[in-house]
């Protein structure tokens, strides 16, 4: 909103909130005034008496936005006690194709940003870290950036991929989840047992085919990190693999392929005592 003064003096700039949904937190929003000079955003203070609504009562402090500017135009709205936004994502996307999702994000502008991750969930709720993405040298930039990333090894059906930030000091921030929905050729089944487990688990799998020789068994905990990895020949015909996992703590994993030819489906292992 622009808005200009015709003398030299300071004024209260109230914004009516009439209309707003309660779930935007209408008490935690704040008057924003754009310093041309230094190109950034100010947050101004709420301050002074409220304002008539027209009808001769004040209005309450939900039903405005309002603050002292002594610099004017232009005006906005803020949130979230005032901080700015590390990043100002554009746009996050995702698709599937040859049982594998690309993941694509735009950002217009980093500040103190360290690194992006990617994680991914069969309900929205419970995340596993699929990877991370560093940002740009020192974290500052005004140059729209592109990002991609992509999931080898996604779920059947639909999952949910999630965004977020982390700055150099440790604080972060999640963006809004998308659904993806795959249609994933999976190679043979394979039988893993027991599970739960407590010190051995057992791979069965019967293959149509050779699936290379350069491929690593690997377990991961649910922040996505590989906790365990096993290099394993996977050759036509019946294979079987074992894993000591006694030295891995209590807690769910998720067991995966890595460099095979075909598509193996994950599967979730519970370790116990």
């Amino acid at each position: 909103i622009d808005i200009d003064r015709s003398v030299a003096t300071n004024a209260y700039i109230s914004i009516s909130l009439y209309g707003v949904n309660a779930a935007c937190k209408p008490g935690e929003l704040f008057l924003a005034h754009y310093d041309e000079t230094n190109n950034y955003w100010e947050k101004l203070d709420l301050e002074g008496p409220a304002p008539s609504n027209g009808n001769g009562a004040a209005f309450t402090t939900t039903d405005f936005i309002r603050g002292l500017a002594t610099s004017f135009s232009p005006f906005g709205g803020g949130g979230g006690g005032g901080e700015a936004l590390s990043i100002d994502l554009v746009s996050f996307n995702g698709s599937c194709a040859n049982s594998e999702v690309e993941l694509e994000f735009v950002v217009a502008s980093q500040t103190n940003n360290d690194y992006f991750t990617i994680e991914r969930s069969t309900d929205a709720n419970e995340w596993v870290t699929l990877g991370q993405i560093p940002g740009v040298v020192n974290g500052n930039t005004t140059t729209q950036m592109n990002y991609s990333f992509k999931d080898e090894n996604p779920l059947a059906g639909v999952s949910y991929y999630q965004l977020s930030q982390t700055d150099f000091d440790g604080t972060s921030e999640a963006f809004h989840p998308i659904a993806v929905e795959c249609e994933v050729s999976f190679e043979s089944d394979y039988i893993v047992y027991p599970n739960p487990v407590s010190e051995q688990l057992t791979i069965n799998l019967d293959l149509e085919y050779f699936e290379g020789s350069d491929i690593s068994l690997q377990l991961l905990d649910l922040k996505g990190s590989i906790v365990k990895t096993q290099s394993v020949n996977l050759e036509r015909g019946f294979n079987h693999i074992n894993v000591n996992v006694q030295d891995l703590p209590m807690g769910v994993y998720m067991l995966r392929f890595k460099n095979t030819i075909h598509h193996f489906s994950e599967k979730r292992i519970i370790k116990k005592y």
